[in-house]
Formats: structure tokens, C-alpha cells, sequence
């Protein structure tokens, strides 16, 4: 009888431990997460990129490889993401500096007199009317109703087309938005963000970015100084670090793979189903796209509490389980992970899974012109690491590892790994 009663305290000290290490860890991501700290490993950028800063905590680039997570990261996957970011920076820089002298990818050009100046008298804030001027064109294009950003960066300056549509978290250079042009009918998609400045050696440049009729700048994405996006094109979570030509999609962190719609046409099918609305239909009924309008807003409000590092792991499953996901035993759902909020009853999560932060699991998809759903199913024991997006139409088989920054185009058969 003692030895049960030693049994049970030892077993409740212990439960007392980790639900104080599990507060503590929440407490520690919450912190960062208003103070916007960026991760180490990729400091660098600021340097090159000041606006970065800026850019969300959502922001899938913006893994830190040393964060505390519920499910502990193993050192091959840690030193798989320093890896990343060091020849990310590495690619960047070069790619800046070839750029400077005219043999890289992009047109920029050392910023004048006036852009230097103006460019001072902005960021450090010398009068009250440049810091509240600065803040709204920051806040503007971060948040807001769509048409009411648009016109917004009209006034700043930007050239914009008939019907463009901002989304939510995008960051547009606020010191020179003179240098944007957007056609018509292009989406910034969640999270977008265009640069039309950068340092290169501490030295000012500046270039003009130009976006085509009928875009898709995706989700998470970065459009660097001296890119032009041509109609019609499509550029997935990653930097624009060169032109991209018409009818074609640029993938990878660099945008380095491009396809165009041949190519495309030749990609293993996914099981999608088209719709009768396009992305703008979608993007106009905002949380309303489909018959019931009431749980479809319900399960956006419980998609995007998940998210918070404040929620414990059984609350977060109950929310996303009220939703319409369908989840297994033994399941671990990290914090700030955005699952498709309009078609969430299409994904199924196995038993022993494991998503980390950061992660990114959708059932829609579209161009300008298209809209696609398709259900995702998501095997047992899978791990689904920080920064990986898991695209519609996608079966990933049991005891499969989908590593950061990886985005799934095709089914995964069960024992694989996707880099």
C-alpha cells in the first residue's frame, strides 16, 4: 500500500513537470512572438533586407533551428536548417553583389542623393509626421480590407491596376513604393512581401519591382529589387531573385526552378477537384465561400486560435477537431501552423503524427483564373517539419519524414523522406 501511495506522488511530481516545462516553453514562444525576435541564423538578412523585420511571425521562412518545440528536434534536422539558411544567405549575397555590377539577375542601381536622404529622414524619425506617415504605410499594407490597401498604395505612390487584391501580413516597401507597379487582377497572396531597396557592403541600392496582369505572388513569398514578374505568372514561398517570364512558375527558396505551363501540364496529377468560382471569387467572399456561411466563420476563428503558442496541446486538438479535421491518437500539433481554414474536414491526420511550427497543410489552391480543392491524408507516424507545405489533392504514407522548406507536389509512399 505504501509503496502504490510513493508510486502515485512520484507520478504526480512528475506530470507537475512537465506541465510546468510545457507553460514555461509557451511563455518563452509567446514573448518572442510579440517581441518579433528574429532567428540567428538568419540575422544576416537584415543587413541585406532591413524590411525583414518587418515581415510576420507567421512567416514560414523565419524558422529558428534551436526553438523549443513540444516534440524535440533531432540534431540531423537542426543542422539541416542551419544548412539552409547558410547557403541561403550565402546565395543571396552573391547574387546582390553580381546584381551591383551588372552580370546577376536583377536591375538596381545605387540609390540617389534624394532616395538616400529620404531614406534617413524615414527610419530615423526626425519628425512626428514621418514617423505616423511611416506606421501607416507600414500597417496599410499589412492588414486592412483589401480594395481599401490598394488604394492606399496608390496614394503612397505605387502604380496599381484594376482590381489587385492584397492579402493579409504583406510587407510593401514603404520608402520607395514609387518603384512598384501591379497589374491588373494579380493576388499578393498571405504574407507576401515586395522589397524595392537593399545594402549591399552598407551601400543603398534601389530597383524597380514590376508585377504583370492575372499574378499570384504566393504565400510567404519575397520579391526582391529589380524583378519583374511578366503575365500570367506564378511564384511559390521563396525569393524572386530573377525575371520571370510569362505563363511560368517559379519554386524553390531561390525561385530558381521555373516551370512553365507545358512543364506544368507534365507534374504527377494530385486528386483536386476544380470549382466554379476563380481565386478572386474565393478571395471576395473572404470567409463565406461556401453554403454555410456561420460554421464556415466559426472554423476560421478556431484555426487561427490554434495557432497561438498560449494554447495547450489538448485545447489545440479540440479546436482544430471542432473545425472538421479529423485527427488520430498520439498526435502532436505545434503551435503557429496553418491549416486550410475554408475546407478543413478534408484533412485527415493519422495516428503518431508529429507537425511542427511553422508547417503549412492546405485543401485549396488556385491561380487567378482557377480554384481547386482536394482532401490531404496524412499517414501514421509521419513528421512534418517546420517551414513544409503539404499541397491539396496529397496522400503521405506512414513513417514518412517531410523535411523544413519542403513543399509536397506528389503522393509520399509510406518509409519516404521529401527534402
Amino acid at each position: 500500500m505504501f509503496n502504490k501511495i510513493q508510486e502515485w506522488f512520484k507520478k504526480q511530481a512528475e506530470n507537475y513537470e512537465k506541465f510546468k516545462k510545457d507553460i514555461d516553453r509557451r511563455e518563452h514562444q509567446w514573448k518572442k512572438k510579440k517581441n518579433k525576435v528574429f532567428p540567428p541564423s538568419l540575422e544576416k538578412l537584415l543587413e541585406f533586407y532591413p524590411l525583414m523585420k518587418f515581415m510576420d511571425y507567421y512567416n514560414p521562412l523565419l524558422i529558428d533551428p534551436e526553438d523549443q518545440t513540444e516534440a524535440t528536434r533531432d540534431e540531423k534536422t537542426i543542422n539541416y536548417i542551419k544548412k539552409v539558411h547558410a547557403d541561403l544567405i550565402e546565395h543571396l549575397q552573391r547574387d546582390a553583389i553580381k546584381s551591383r555590377d551588372g552580370t546577376g539577375g536583377r536591375k538596381i542601381r545605387l540609390a540617389t542623393v534624394e532616395e538616400l536622404e529620404k531614406y534617413q529622414t524615414m527610419t530615423t524619425i526626425q519628425t512626428e509626421i514621418w514617423k505616423i506617415q511611416n506606421d501607416i504605410n507600414l500597417i496599410s499594407s499589412f492588414g486592412g480590407i483589401p480594395e481599401v490597401k490598394a488604394n492606399h498604395l496608390k496614394q503612397m505612390g505605387a502604380k496599381i491596376g484594376a482590381n489587385v487584391f492584397p492579402s493579409s501580413s504583406n510587407v510593401i516597401d514603404p520608402y520607395f513604393p514609387e518603384l512598384i507597379t501591379i497589374g491588373k487582377n494579380t493576388i499578393l497572396g498571405l504574407g507576401a512581401s515586395i522589397f524595392c531597396h537593399e545594402f549591399i557592403e552598407g551601400e543603398l541600392y534601389v530597383g524597380e519591382v514590376q508585377i504583370g496582369e492575372d499574378c499570384l505572388v504566393g504565400f510567404g513569398s519575397i520579391i526582391l529589387p529589380g524583378t519583374k514578374m511578366e503575365n500570367n505568372s506564378v511564384l511559390t514561398p521563396g525569393f524572386l531573385m530573377s525575371d520571370l517570364k510569362e505563363n511560368t512558375m517559379a519554386k524553390g527558396l531561390d525561385g530558381s526552378i521555373r516551370l512553365d505551363k507545358e512543364q506544368s501540364k507534365k507534374l504527377q496529377k494530385r486528386d483536386v477537384q476544380s470549382l466554379n468560382f476563380t481565386l478572386h471569387d474565393y478571395l471576395k467572399k473572404l470567409i463565406f465561400p461556401k453554403e454555410k456561411p456561420l460554421k464556415t466563420a466559426l472554423s476560421n476563428i478556431s484555426i487561427e486560435w490554434q495557432k497561438s503558442p498560449l494554447v495547450s496541446q489538448s485545447f489545440r486538438q479540440f479546436l482544430l477537431r471542432s473545425a472538421g479535421m479529423t485527427i488520430g491518437k498520439n498526435v502532436i500539433i505545434e503551435e503557429n501552423i496553418h491549416f486550410d481554414t475554408f475546407y478543413p474536414e478534408q484533412i485527415t491526420v493519422g495516428n503518431g503524427v508529429i507537425i511542427k511550427k511553422g508547417a503549412t497543410i492546405l485543401t485549396h489552391e488556385g491561380t487567378v483564373h482557377n480554384f481547386r480543392t482536394g482532401k490531404v491524408n496524412i499517414g501514421d507516424n509521419v513528421v512534418i517539419e517546420s517551414g513544409a507545405k503539404v499541397l491539396p489533392g496529397i496522400t503521405i504514407g506512414n513513417n514518412s519524414k517531410i523535411y523544413p522548406y519542403a513543399i509536397v507536389l506528389e503522393d509520399v509512399p509510406p518509409n519516404s523522406e521529401v527534402k
